[in-house]
């Protein structure tokens, strides 16, 4: 996969200017995370219901101290050429294409320096579905016998409470199994999305 070097320039612009309308748009964003970081790279894996997701997970890997990488669909690069140049690499439709895109993700996973971002469910969901159902791609890079990597899920939630200004948090947890199985990864996500929802602000 013919990947663009990730632009330092490029980066700062676009995630100033992302900040920039952050300030308008969201009251607070918050990040929680209470567990301890360990050594190596960190496949996130995280729920997708807005155009802010890719933001929210860049500012994760800042705060983590990782280089940033996210899967996009092909279409949403075509139309926005620079995300190459901000960490952004393409999957599409099609058995070989899925294929090139998790065998490039799970290439940057063996720098211990990278944080690769998947959205699990391939789409943008409803934040208010009960249910997260992962698609199948995703097995192509957690089943390498060869993998060596941390799990870690971020859950995001959008509150106004009385406010015109939406606070988000984004709650993490570590996925501590050694099942990578995509029904197990699944399972813990959707169990840990509960777990996490019931500690928001009532």
């Amino acid at each position: 996969m013919d990947q663009k070097k990730i632009s330092q320039y490029t980066l700062s612009w676009v995630t100033g200017w992302f900040r920039f309308l952050g300030l308008f748009l969201f009251k607070s964003i918050k990040i929680d995370l209470k567990e301890e970081l360990p050594n190596g790279s960190i496949l996130l894996l995280q729920n997708h219901f807005s155009w802010w997701d890719g933001y929210f997970a860049w500012l994760i890997s800042k705060k983590l101290g990782k280089t940033f990488h996210v899967m996009m669909l092909k279409e949403q690069i075509d139309e926005r050429p620079f995300l190459k140049k901000v960490g952004a690499f393409p999957v599409s439709p099609g058995k070989r294409s899925i294929l090139e895109s998790f065998n490039y993700a799970a290439s940057l996973l063996k720098n211990r320096d990278n944080l690769v971002t998947i959205f699990p469910e391939g789409e943008i969901k409803s934040i208010y579905g009960r249910e997260i159902k992962f698609k199948p791609g995703i097995s192509l890079l957690t089943s390498k016998k060869d993998s060596q990597f941390h799990v870690l899920f971020s859950f995001v939630f959008i509150d106004y409470f009385s406010s015109s200004r939406p606070k988000v948090t984004i709650r993490l947890k570590w996925y501590q199994s050694s099942d990578m199985t995509l029904e197990a990864l699944e399972s813990a996500y959707n169990k840990g999305f509960l777990e996490m929802s019931e500690m928001q602000e009532p």
